[in-house]
């Protein structure tokens, strides 16, 4: 699997397998390809900009990831945070959360 993405599923706590051969990086993003649209790609012989499933972007040494990615390593993770509606909002934005928007926490959870 992509190094990028198993050091942040690693983080936490989630083991997913995902193909190296159908992840396909462009630009910085990293997206999830099926076999057909790998096929699809090759015979046409053009890079596309989007294809398949969007897992996230790197920018410089940070992962961002996509909400299609937490979607899928949110029953797999060991380490999870609730929050409540505004606190959510606020990670949405990128923003700081507070501990008075942490509805629950469930597994070994560090500051940060």
């Amino acid at each position: 699997m992509n190094k990028i993405i198993s050091a942040f599923t690693g983080k936490l706590g989630a083991k997913i397998v995902l193909e190296d051969t159908l992840i396909l990086k462009e630009k910085g993003k990293l997206f999830l390809l099926n076999m057909e649209l790998k096929k699809l790609i090759q015979e046409i012989g053009i890079k596309p900009i989007y294809a398949g499933v969007y897992l996230g972007s790197q920018k410089q040494k940070r992962f961002v990831p996509s909400f299609p990615l937490l979607f899928m390593i949110a029953d797999k993770a060991e380490k999870k945070v609730f929050l409540n509606d505004k606190a959510a909002w606020l990670f949405v934005c990128g923003r700081d959360i507070f501990s008075e928007g942490i509805l629950h926490v469930e597994g070994p959870v560090e500051k940060g």
